[in-house]
């Protein structure tokens, strides 16, 4: 996934020069990449849950 390694290189730029923006856009980034994780494992879930593998 291409989200993990940006928001870490973001990450790591902000908070070695100092900056504000690239860490919490970095942050942001990684937090909205793992939202959107847990998203699709909710439709995975369900789906399963209806096709009647999922007890």
């Amino acid at each position: 996934m291409v989200g993990g390694p940006a928001s870490i290189s973001l990450i790591a730029y902000g908070l070695v020069s100092l900056e504000i923006w690239p860490t919490a856009f970095g942050a942001t980034l990684m937090a909205m990449g793992q939202l959107w994780r847990i998203d699709r494992f909710g439709v995975l879930y369900e789906e399963q849950k209806r096709a009647g593998t999922v007890q």
